[in-house]
């Protein structure tokens, strides 16, 4: 029986695919796990992205390949080939990375049906009728479809987590985790989201949820993880302007209106000028119809980023997943269809690797208290499905409190420390206080004083005076 036919440039576009897309790389894994590779080095990158996943559920990097090479291959002239291909394939751009794993997939299924029927075959010829049976069977069952379940063997895995724990420990900057840019929450978080989580962000109306949720997807992207604002209540130009605002720290109003003097227009060119090169590519922002949204539909846009801009955001904002459709028609009450939504969501945070933020209306008997859990409007289940789940709240109005503003003085930003002029500053604040609802994974029923400059779409935690800035 002749091999079947194989191409070497399908590993290289699968590998590379895998290497850059998460939902990829969960695609092939039962391929590639299956599959002998045609170099010992495509091997050795394919068990390092496998390893990576199995044990941290993050995708491979550069930084990951190049300590791995170091530690197994501590000889330069050993090591280089293997670091040649990483680079490679890192760089490269595959046209169809599932067509590639179309053919590798029909390839795998090809030798081991062959090895199959030889192995068949030779215990025919020893009269072995029930082996036989038995090799045809497990050909059969050794499917290369992607398992639908993840599956630890608890005490004699105990040790390899261990170490898994100890190296993401040891290495933070290799691993996926996304701050909010609110010093308090983030520490709440041990350091922020985490891939395949989602949150969520009550407020009654006026609050400020959809501002918070710009500073939560500014704050990622300004730490270079990519960003996607799905903006589900009004239009994609609106929702720029009020990033535009957050970024630049100039009045939403001023771009509204464009009443720019012209030593604030020189200002904000500096800044473009400067922020050019690094936000380029990092950040997009989609709007859609009211109620035309559903899971589906945002998985299409996702795909669409990815073909035509490269692109492949890590962390998503949804404005607001109440908007959103279910795609089960035979849900008849609204409660359902909204679980089921938020079920979707969970779902495609999980399976394609992002941080979801959705904003959730709360009820108006929410408006003079802290707004917890259980102010998930109509469906509950939402609480039940979330991650974590933060409110927006105005302690001034409670009953019996004076409304207060404070002066925001300083001209430094954690995330921006470049020095801005004055004439961007010097607004009236208001206080908000945040409050940490739920936390699946940590501490929860945290309050969090906040200063909130609505004006410039700016929300900050509330610094105690002569307090520095990291």
């Amino acid at each position: 029986m002749s091999d079947p036919e194989f191409d070497i440039e399908w590993e290289n576009d699968v590998l590379s695919a895998a290497l850059r897309d998460e939902s990829f790389l969960k695609s092939a894994l039962r391929v590639c796990d299956s599959h002998h590779f045609g170099t010992i080095q495509h091997a050795w990158i394919w068990k390092v992205t496998a390893d990576t996943w199995n044990k941290y559920r993050e995708k491979c990097n550069g930084k990951i390949i190049a300590a791995r090479a170091r530690d197994e291959f501590p000889d330069a002239d050993k090591r280089k080939p293997y670091v040649q291909l990483a680079l490679k394939l890192l760089k490269k751009k595959p046209e169809t990375p599932k067509s590639a794993l179309e053919q590798l997939t029909k390839f795998v299924r090809t030798v081991n049906l062959q090895l199959a029927l030889e192995n068949s075959a030779d215990h025919l010829e020893k009269g072995a009728i029930d082996e036989a049976e038995q090799a045809i069977s497990v050909a059969s069952r050794n499917s290369v479809a992607p398992r639908e379940y993840t599956h630890i063997r608890w005490i004699e895995e105990f040790e390899e987590r261990q170490g898994a724990r100890k190296y993401e420990h040891d290495h933070p900057d290799e691993f996926t985790v996304i701050p909010t840019g609110i010093k308090r929450l983030d520490k709440a978080l041990g350091g922020g989201c985490r891939i395949g989580e989602i949150g969520l962000i009550l407020g009654s109306t006026g609050r400020g949820k959809s501002v918070l949720m710009t500073n939560f997807v500014h704050a990622g992207v300004s730490r270079m993880f990519p960003g996607c604002y799905f903006a589900l209540e009004m239009p994609a130009r609106q929702v720029a302007t009020r990033h535009d605002a957050r970024w630049s720290k100039f009045e939403y109003n001023k771009f509204k209106t464009f009443g720019f003097n012209p030593a604030e227009l020189r200002e904000l060119n500096t800044r473009y000028k400067r922020s050019m090169k690094r936000f380029a590519n990092m950040f997009h922002i989609l709007s859609m119809p009211v109620r035309t949204a559903d899971i589906k539909k945002l998985r299409a846009a996702l795909n669409d980023l990815a073909e035509e801009y490269d692109f492949r955001p890590k962390i998503i904002g949804i404005d607001s997943g109440d908007h959103m459709r279910s795609t089960d028609r035979t849900l008849d009450q609204f409660r359902l269809q909204q679980a089921d939504v938020y079920w979707q969501l969970k779902a495609l945070a999980e399976e394609d690797g992002y941080v979801i933020w959705s904003t959730v209306q709360a009820g108006k008997e929410w408006a003079f208290q802290i707004a917890t859990s259980e102010a998930t409007s109509e469906s509950y289940d939402k609480a039940r499905i979330a991650d974590l789940i933060v409110s927006i709240n105005d302690p001034n109005a409670r009953p019996g409190r004076k409304r207060k503003a404070v002066i925001s003085t300083d001209a430094d930003d954690e995330d921006e420390p470049e020095e801005v002029d004055e004439y961007a500053y010097g607004k009236k604040s208001q206080k908000l206080e945040l409050y940490l609802a739920k936390y699946r994974d940590g501490e929860s029923k945290v309050k969090i004083d906040l200063d909130a400059d609505l004006s410039r779409m700016l929300i900050r935690e509330e610094r105690n005076e002569g307090e520095d800035v990291e």
